[in-house]
């Protein structure tokens, strides 16, 4: 009789290229962070004035542009992902300016926020929590908005754990509304899904440390295309730090016009060169491994899992059944096994969980989380 090996020794000889790590941080970012990367950020001996460092911000650069296929360099900027959203605003757009922005989420609706703080008109198409606006709608706001001058998506909403689907949307900004930047929050979703700049025209892309490139948060990346470069040479920027302009000369020497978060490039070369070394295309494919796994285990233990239409590849998310409180379990889950997930936000409080699967995690780091809310839900429910 032939004996078949436990699943999780079949899923851990699927990755060997992989640093095998105890992983415990399966929340939608932070997110693990490789020892391999940890010990490149705890270099103490470089400075960002030397040949050395200016020698491996180019190369990161070379490399992140090769990962999202932009023909533009990127820029890094030392901030959270939201002032990555910022300041693609703030560059594109003048006081008055009106723009259209995806409001399906809580990320979602920080467009309008940031659109509002900086004197513009946001203009929202909503869709209810878990879903994505259609094409029609916006082909419908493109039509009775002819004025904006950028339309703003995330391309992951975070906090619903949906996958837009942006290689709908661009299109029509650019058929209706060609004089829009179209700036698209990559924040979740970039390396766990194949994203192209020039194939897309994303004008702006926005990227940050803390998710899926498995770095401490505080580093956010843009690319910049061209036509969008033409757009924030002639905008006036209220804005010190946040002037692109004065980041665009500096950084394509291999620096900066402020001190650069030194470290995270540091981490951001290593991680660019862990995923070249897997290959972006298993990259992916092992996020998508992932999802299917998190929503099959999730439905098991009773859960509904939020989209099976348009999940993200980097966070799965489910409501819990009636009998189970999820805030609770995932209390009882970090007491008795250490490991993190995340809960709901805003009306989505106590209602559901969230679990992030990007950067390294492999389904065997998967199998071991849903074996121990398992173990939770079944010592819940024992007398």
């Amino acid at each position: 009789m032939r004996v078949r090996a436990p699943l999780s020794l079949l899923l851990a000889q699927r990755y060997t290229s992989l640093p095998m790590e105890q992983i415990t941080l399966f929340t939608p970012g932070p997110t693990h962070i490789p020892t391999r990367v940890f010990e490149k950020i705890s270099n103490g001996g470089m400075h960002h004035r030397t040949a050395q460092f200016q020698e491996i911000y180019s190369a990161t650069q070379e490399l992140f542009s090769q990962l999202v296929d932009s023909p533009t360099l990127p820029l890094f900027l030392a901030c959270s992902g939201t002032g990555g959203m910022e300041a693609a605003l703030q560059n594109s757009c003048s006081p008055g300016d009106a723009f259209l922005y995806i409001d399906a989420g809580k990320f979602g609706e920080r467009w309008g926020k940031i659109g509002e703080a900086l004197g513009l008109r946001p203009i929202a198409i909503k869709a209810d929590w878990g879903h994505s606006p259609s094409e029609d709608d916006v082909l419908k706001a493109c039509k009775t908005n002819q004025d904006i001058k950028a339309f703003c998506t995330q391309h992951c909403e975070t906090s619903t754990t949906v996958l837009h689907p942006i290689e709908k949307y661009l299109p029509v900004i650019r058929s209706q509304c060609p004089q829009a930047m179209t700036i698209v929050d990559a924040i979740s979703s970039l390396t766990t899904t194949p994203l192209s700049v020039s194939k897309l025209e994303i004008d702006i892309l926005i990227a940050a440390a803390q998710k899926a490139l498995m770095l401490p948060p505080g580093l956010a990346v843009l690319t910049i295309s061209k036509r969008a470069w033409e757009r924030i040479e002639n905008t006036e920027v209220k804005s010190l730090y946040f002037d692109l302009t004065k980041e665009r000369k500096p950084q394509s020497q291999g620096s900066s016009a402020w001190t650069p978060p030194l470290h995270h490039i540091l981490g951001l070369h290593e991680v660019l060169t862990m995923i070249f070394e897997e290959g972006p295309h298993n990259w992916t494919k092992r996020h998508r491994e992932c999802s299917t796994f998190a929503q099959q285990e999730l439905t098991k233990l009773g859960f509904r899992v939020i989209t099976r239409e348009n999940p993200s590849p980097s966070v799965t998310g489910g409501f819990a059944p009636d009998d189970i409180d999820p805030d609770q379990l995932r209390k009882k889950l970090t007491q008795l096994s250490g490991f993190l997930i995340a809960g709901g936000q805003d009306d989505w409080k106590g209602k559901i969980v969230r679990i992030g699967h990007m950067g390294i995690v492999t389904p065997h780091h998967l199998e071991d989380l849903f074996r121990s809310l398992h173990e939770c839900i079944l010592s819940t429910s024992s007398p």
